[in-house]
């Protein structure tokens, strides 16, 4: 009986767990890709920057690769917190930054294409939005 009980528990922890807004990071660039949501793989380069992968649901690559520069306190936000919006082929150098609150609703977001990143204003707050930027490689 505590067996079942433990099971349970286990199971609906781990729910819960996976259900969570925040996914950690792999350590260091050398590890593999890391599932962090159903359709999103991440694997770390460095502190600040990830490559990231959309994979659909028959785990095929859909969009173009592309890099988070900015993380929220070492963790990776859900899918649903940075977005790549590609306009077009011609105009896939966008990325959308996302402000959040300090209880992770959203005040607002604006695209930016690339190279504009560099019109945020500075007093923005870095660790209360996330930057994902198309097909290109920005450093903080």
């Amino acid at each position: 009986m505590k067996k079942i009980i433990f099971l349970v528990l286990f199971m609906l922890f781990s729910k819960s767990y996976s259900q969570t807004n925040y996914f950690p990071m792999p350590s260091n660039g050398d590890e593999i890709f890391h599932i962090v949501s159903k359709n999103v793989l991440v694997k770390r380069i460095s502190e600040k920057r990830a490559w990231v992968k959309y994979v659909d649901d028959d785990k095929r690559v859909k969009s173009k690769s592309g890099k988070i520069i900015s993380v929220k306190g070492g963790y990776l936000m859900s899918k649903s917190e940075f977005k790549c919006t590609p306009i077009s082929e011609r105009m896939h150098k966008t990325f959308t930054i996302i402000e959040y609150d300090g209880k992770n609703e959203p005040l607002g977001s604006k695209e930016y294409s690339y190279p504009d990143w560099e019109t945020v204003p500075p007093e923005t707050n870095i660790d209360s939005i996330a930057r994902f930027v198309c097909d290109g490689e920005i450093n903080l």
